[in-house]
């Protein structure tokens, strides 16, 4: 009596070859829409330049523009001030398969062209991912700036040591015993740790 054909090699081998084709069709489908989106939000910040150095704004209204822009679009409100600035650090854009917006948008925090150019090149040649990215720039001393992370970084040894410990969680003293991390409250205005900003340098398209 012949086998049922999913208890067959060559029946598990199809499936194996169809499921590595799939993540393959997958992978080549997020390649080209994180591709798309690069371009697409170059593009975006080009047309917002153009608006802005061809119409006449009073002094602070740029913010109200991105607000109003945003609210329309339905995009937030961080994206399309960083695309603005995306297209004037990098004009002449030509996309690279080794860098996801992410990447990009870490790197307008380098206003000098020749360091995000290293930066670049040292992305493509360490694959450095937008995580790792975002830890490297982070400036010498700016995390002690940060109340919330010190205590996010406590929090973490704490759990790791209780982890190792012969004691089951429920001995522990109440206020130790390891849970999700909760930032520290904090009041709105102007202490926040993440004031916004809304600042705009009017160029030429070109520059």
């Amino acid at each position: 009596m012949p086998k049922p054909p999913a208890t067959t090699a060559g029946y598990r081998k199809l499936i194996a070859d169809i499921r590595k084709e799939m993540e393959r069709g997958l992978k080549k489908v997020e390649e080209l829409l994180e591709r798309q989106k690069v371009l697409s939000y170059w593009a975006i910040g080009r047309r917002i330049n153009v608006y802005l150095n061809t119409h006449e704004m009073p002094p602070g209204a740029v913010g109200t523009f991105y607000d109003d822009l945003s609210r329309e679009l339905e995009i937030h409100d961080r994206t399309l001030p960083q695309c603005e600035q995306f297209f004037r650090y990098f004009p002449k854009f030509k996309p690279d398969k080794d860098l996801k917006w992410t990447h990009y948008r870490y790197l307008l925090n380098i206003p000098d062209v020749a360091r995000r150019q290293a930066w670049i090149a040292r992305i493509k040649k360490e694959g450095i991912n937008t995580t790792q990215l975002r830890l490297m720039l982070i400036p010498a001393g700016a995390a002690d700036d940060l109340p919330w992370f010190n205590y996010f970084l406590g929090t973490v040894l704490a759990r790791i040591k209780n982890s190792r410990s012969a004691r089951e969680p429920s001995s522990l003293p109440a206020g130790q015993r390891p849970g999700l991390w909760k930032p520290p409250s904090k009041s709105k205005g102007a202490n926040s740790a993440y004031p916004r900003s809304r600042g705009h340098v009017r160029t030429s398209a070109g520059s």
